[in-house]
Parts: structure tokens; sequence; C-alpha cells
């Protein structure tokens, strides 16, 4: 008899526990590893009909006592098995620093999603209560400390919390590649550099501090601004500036260019002050909503050396070198299409690349969808600048298509160098990490991609909680196991704690990832051609939620259905650029064709869309 659950108390220890939590109740639970496809898929069933199932790590939970031969469960380790099937009875807290007062209650999960048994009777912890032991887990060790939010397990129940990428993959295959326009791709990122991205994070470490209250905390913003300018980017005013108790405190000068008077008391709160940087690479089709690549300056401890080279220079530098790549990528394919424009050949400065796939030799527009390269302040200390961005931009009635945030991308774990996607499970948000994980297989080297629906604590989570009406394909990009980072939020979290070869990686994931984003024409011709570009919207992943699984079906039946006018003819007189004008014009009707497709289906799906991902907002 192969038994397929056993309790295995080891698995419910978390940081900082006591001794005591060998003992403690736990879930039911199996290491998905240990079966086979026919006994995971049997596991699932059983659990899912009789009570629930929840998969997180490589360990499914599950209060059903099971067993293939339909014996009854072994225990183990003397430890009490908890075998209530009610889903409402649990609970998931997420974060680091699971507070002393839950612990007794913890009965599974990893060091940083926690399964919370409590029945009908057990003490909760007021709403307040859990704001405010929040409040003081993030002050003294960030916005991923702990969340102060308890979920209820049923509206996540029957789902793959964490998990493996490549199991989600779009097509099935295991590789989720969903036709990625590598050609795009790789001549897009074909300037990342190394030795920059070691350069940058050099500069941002050197500072003593990038703490929102530190005096060396400005100078870490004019860095990140010059570099944007540099690279060619319009700074934006908007979404990067305001007062804020408790953030860095703008000189008299400062606020007096800002426009907000000088000179302030020393004790006046509105003189602290937060800052966002944000540069913009500027698209094609202004009626297309733009995307984000954005990561957070600021870092921990509050006093002292901060280095924060991981948490989080490595994203800031990562974010740098992307906007330095693509705004030189758009530099090139400008002179080519001045280069066709004055009848040459149209190759540049670019060696290649494929003029078919919109490589660095086509004369295609790139990017169509504007880019705004986001660096937020304050994140640490309550995602506050990331906050201010998206409520800004919904105030100005902003649409978001595509975001990707970066936090701690630069340490390898034990297993070697790889990479969290850590977002909602939707449709959108799928779409994207999608795109993502393609570009990874495509253009980086990791040992491990992972995919998370449970996000929580970093600077997706305002852009997320709007919804996907406001900003779609929201992703957080971290590290896999970035809890087990021994220099978290340490003054040793130094330069020479990081991978630079994981850092170029994920810069080519990103910058890969977001070069097709910004193309939706060139996806769709991709798609009609029968590939697609790292699963458009609305492409099905295995093990989706199945209250979600018609309308998605029906979103990929509109795509399949849609089809893309090409130009008949071109007029004679032009017939020494109609290599140029014929491109012009596809992309031209590309771009109608997909605003075509997205409000027919926009339109259709609308209420029956809404009704699948409702019980899901709930972050």
């Amino acid at each position: 008899m192969l038994t397929i659950f056993a309790s295995v108390a080891s698995s419910s220890s978390s940081p900082g526990s006591s001794s005591d939590d060998a003992q403690q109740s736990t879930l039911p639970s199996v290491r998905t590893a240990s079966l086979t496809a026919a006994q995971l898929e049997w596991v699932r069933a059983q659990c899912a009909e009789r009570s629930f199932w929840t998969e997180v790590s490589g360990r499914l939970y599950c209060p059903v006592p099971l067993a293939e031969a339909g014996e009854a469960m072994l225990e183990r380790d003397g430890a009490t098995v908890v075998s209530d099937p009610d889903s409402t009875h649990y609970r998931l807290a997420r974060g680091r620093n699971l507070p002393a007062e839950l612990r007794a209650a913890r009965v599974g999960g990893d060091t940083d999603t926690h399964f919370l048994y409590l029945p009908p009777g057990a003490h909760e912890l007021a709403a307040n209560e859990l704001e405010r032991i929040a409040e003081h887990e993030q002050e003294e060790a960030g916005s991923r400390a702990f969340t102060g939010q308890l979920l209820g397990l049923e509206r996540l129940a029957n789902q793959v919390l964490k998990g493996s990428w490549r199991a989600q993959g779009a097509d099935g295959d295991g590789d989720g590649d969903g036709g990625f326009a590598k050609g795009l791709a790789e001549s897009a990122v074909a300037g990342v550099s190394k030795a920059r991205l070691e350069a940058s994070l050099r500069a941002l470490t050197d500072h003593e501090s990038r703490h929102t209250s530190s005096a060396s905390y400005p100078q870490a913003v004019a860095f990140v601004r010059k570099t944007m300018a540099d690279a060619g980017l319009t700074l934006v005013d908007d979404y990067t500036r305001g007062p804020s108790s408790g953030h860095a405190r703008a000189s008299d000068a400062e606020r007096d260019e800002l426009g907000h008077g000088a000179p302030c008391a020393t004790a006046d709160s509105a003189c602290w002050m937060h800052h966002n940087v944000v540069g913009r690479l500027e698209g094609s089709d202004p009626s297309l909503s733009p995307m984000i690549v954005g990561a957070h300056m600021d870092d921990l401890p509050s006093s002292g050396r901060a280095p924060g080279a991981e948490d989080n220079g490595s994203g800031v530098a990562v974010m740098l070198e992307v906007a330095r790549a693509l705004a030189g990528f758009q530099k090139q394919k400008q002179q080519q299409a001045a280069s066709l424009e004055r009848g040459g050949d149209g190759d540049g400065d670019g060696d290649g690349g494929g003029g078919g796939d919109g490589g660095a030799g086509s004369s295609e527009a790139w990017p169509e969808r504007s880019i705004l390269f986001a660096a937020f302040g304050g994140e640490e200390s309550g995602l506050v600048g990331s906050t201010q961005m998206a409520k800004e931009l919904e105030a100005k009635q902003q649409r978001i298509d595509g975001a990707i945030l970066m936090d701690e991308v630069g340490w390898s774990a034990k297993d070697g160098p790889g990479v969290q996607f850590e977002t909602y499970d939707r449709p959108d948000t799928r779409a994207m990490a999608d795109t993502l994980g393609a570009s990874a297989t495509a253009l980086g080297d990791f040992s491990r991609i992972d995919y998370s629906t449970s996000p929580y604590g970093s600077d997706h989570m305002p852009f997320l909680q709007q919804g996907a009406a406001q900003a779609k394909g929201v992703v957080l990009v971290i590290n896999t196991d970035d809890r087990d980072y021994p220099h978290y939020h340490k003054s040793s979290d130094t330069i020479d704690e990081i991978d630079f070869d994981l850092m170029h990686s994920v810069a080519r994931m990103v910058g890969g990832a977001a070069a097709v984003h910004a193309n939706p024409s060139h996806r769709d011709a991709d798609a009609a051609a029968g590939g697609g570009a790292g699963g458009g919207a609305g492409a099905p992943r295995k093990g989706a939620a199945p209250s979600q699984a018609p309308v998605q079906q029906r979103m990929v039946e509109a795509t399949a259905t849609t089809t893309t006018p090409t130009p008949q003819h071109v007029e004679p007189r032009l017939e020494k650029r109609s290599a140029a004008a014929g491109a012009a014009a596809v992309g031209s009707q590309r771009r109608l064709a997909q605003q075509r497709r997205d409000v027919a289906v926009e339109l259709d799906l609308l209420d029956e869309f809404i009704t699948a991902l409702q019980p899901r907002q709930i972050y």
C-alpha cells in the first residue's frame, strides 16, 4: 500500500518559532514530487470533492485523511492531525515574521505563507490589533514582514499558491513559450551590459544608506534621475514627490524648487518627503495604455550603514539597465526608419535580429506602447511611492497595461539562480507571467522559475489591488527563496553577496518581456500565424481556477476567430520604399485589429469576467 498523506510536523516550523512547534497540530500533507501525475490528479480530485486542497512550495495540504488504497492516513512524529474539512475554519497569513500571537494556530505552509486553523470559538485577533502588529513588524523588518491580513482559505481553495512556472505553461508542453517573439526580444536586449549593472549597483551601495530618512537618500535619488536622463528617457514630473510623515526630509532649497515653500520647522512633518523617479520611453501609438517597469530605491536598516545591495539595489540597477538598453534599441529603430526614408537599405547601426520578427534589422516602429520606468521611494515604509503613483494614475484616468516590478533579484539561492513571478491568479496576470517565463527561457540562465498566486508586501500590490480594469498584467519578479537570504535588511547586505550573472539574466528577461509586450501589433501578428507572444491575455493555463476556465476559453476562441487584414498593394511610385511602406501599413492594420478584438472581447465578456474574478480580489 502506498500511503498518500502523512502528517509532517517539521513542515510546520516557521522562522522565529519556538522548539515546541514540532508538537503543534498539522494539516495532512504530501510532497507533490513523490507522486506520479496520475496520483496527484487523483488526490486533488478526492480532496476537492470531500473538502479542499491547497499547494505551496511543492507540498499539497488537504484535511481529508486519504490513502491510495482507501486506508486510514498514517500519523507520524506524534503530531496532532487537523482533519476538519470545513475550509471556512482556515485562514492564510503572509509574511516572513509570523507574529507570536498567531503561531499556535499554524498548521502548515512555508516560511512566508502560513495556514492557520481558527475554528468557531477560537480566539481571533481583531482587525485593528492585526494592523497594529503589522505596522510594528513592518517598521522593524520592512514591507514583507507581515501583512496584517488573515485571508479566508475557502477563497483560495483548490489551487497552487506557489509552484513551478513551467508546470503552468500556456502551451501545455512544460516550457510555456507560447510562440514567444524571440527575435524581437533578443535584439531589444542586445545592449544589456553586465559591467554597467555592476557599476550601477556600486554607485547605489556606495551611499551610507538609502533609507528614506537618511541624509544620503536624496543623493541616490539624484543618481537615478541622472541615469534615466542620460539614457534618453523623458523625466516625468507626475507621480514623483509628495509630503509624507516619516520620509526623507527635503532641504529648504528642494522644497522651494518644488513649489512647497521654504523654510519650514524641523518638527513639521510636511518637510519630510518621499521621492519617486519616473522616466518615460515614448511609444508611437498614443491610443495604447503605457506599461511600467519598476523597482524601489529605499532600503533598511533605518539607522547605521544600509547598503541594500540585494534589497533593493539589485532591482534598481536592473531597471536602469533595461531602460538604457530599450532606449538604445528605440534609437536604433528610429535610425533605420530614417535611413529608409532617405532611400537606404534600413540597416542603420543594427547588425540583424531578423527583419521579419521585429528585430534590429526591421523598420517596424518600436515601441508602440509607452514604457514608464519607475524607481519608487518609501517601499520599506509601507509601499508609499508605488501607492502614490497608482492613485495618481487612477485619478488621471490613465490605465496601465502591463507592469513588471522587481524586488531582490541579485542573490542566488542554494539550488542556483532562480526567479519567482508573484501575482494574482487572473487571466491578464497569467499572460504577463507567461511572457516573462518565455523570455526567461529564451534569454536567461535560470535553474528554477517559480510562480506564486499569493502576492504580498511589495510595489506590485497597489496596482494589483486596483483590479484589471485599471492596471492589468501586474507581476512582481523576485528571487526564489528570497526569504532565506541571510543578510536581509542588515548592514551586511553588501555587493559581495550579489550574483551578477543572475542580475544579467534578470535584465535580459525583463527587457525581452517588456519589448514584446510594448508591441501588441507584432504579438497579434504572431498569434494570427498560430504562435502568439508569450501567451496573450486570456491564454489558458493548466491548473486555472474552474470558475474562470469557461471565460478564458471563450476569450481564446474569440481571439482565434479574429483575422488580421494586410495591405493589398503599394503605389508604384513608392516602389523603391515598398518594404518600409508595407511594414508601416501592416503595423497600422495590426494595431486596428488588436483594438477591435480587445473591445469586442471586453464588451462580450465583461459581466461574466467580473463575476468570475471578484471572489479573488481579497488581498
